[in-house]
């Protein structure tokens, strides 16, 4: 495997995948925080309670879905399950509800809409919690391979069952069961070392009394 190669594309997943965390969380959070809405409390708490199922539970799933959309071995697969972060969301969430009150109004009173709000007033204030997102978006990025699929074996294998007793003059072991063995070119046909009775009674005619 080319070595440059793994390295861009994991580069290349890394920065994508962290930048449209760090947009699509930041956004969410500063919904949930400065802009009232109905039922926003129930939103937070359904994505506290996401933040308990474990990752292994959707991971097949998740993975059955890439094969469906043809997005198995994409930059697609191995980005879109890090857009979104719940734990990016409650963390940007916290940072943006203990900012001031005063600072969003005064520019409200200014003219300012919400999206310069969260654009010149509340982005540059929580940099710090942006920065720990990025960080903890892009180290898990490199522990999870939902959308990649298993490399073909170098050479094709074939499975066989051995019933024999006989015993691994390695191991020890009894080589019983299913065993995957690597296909191997057929033996050559060993020559018989039996000899027709014609061969044998001209050898014997040849030899001197």
């Amino acid at each position: 495997m080319n070595v440059f190669v793994a390295f861009f594309n994991s580069t290349v997943v890394a920065v994508v995948a962290t930048a449209l965390a760090l947009v699509v969380c930041s956004m969410m959070a500063y919904a949930l925080a400065r802009l009232p809405f109905r039922g926003s409390a129930v939103v937070l708490a359904a994505i506290v309670l996401m933040m308990l199922v474990p990752t292994e539970v959707i991971l097949v799933p998740l993975f059955k879905q890439f094969a469906a959309l043809g997005l198995l071995n994409t930059y697609g697969a191995l980005i879109i399950p890090h857009v979104v972060s719940l734990f990016g969301v409650v963390l940007l969430r916290q940072f943006i509800a203990n900012l001031p009150v005063e600072l969003t109004e005064a520019a409200k009173i200014d003219g300012a809409n919400a999206w310069q709000n969260y654009r010149y007033i509340v982005l540059p204030l929580i940099r710090p919690g942006l920065a720990t997102l990025g960080i903890l978006v892009s180290s898990r990025r490199g522990t999870t391979s939902c959308g990649r699929s298993s490399p073909p074996p170098p050479r094709a294998c074939r499975r066989s069952r051995s019933r024999s007793s006989r015993s691994d003059p390695l191991t020890g072991t009894a080589n019983t069961g299913w065993s995957w063995r690597p296909r191997s070119s057929p033996s050559p046909r060993r020559c018989s070392s039996s000899s027709s009775p014609s061969d044998s009674s001209s050898r014997a005619s040849a030899t001197p009394v």
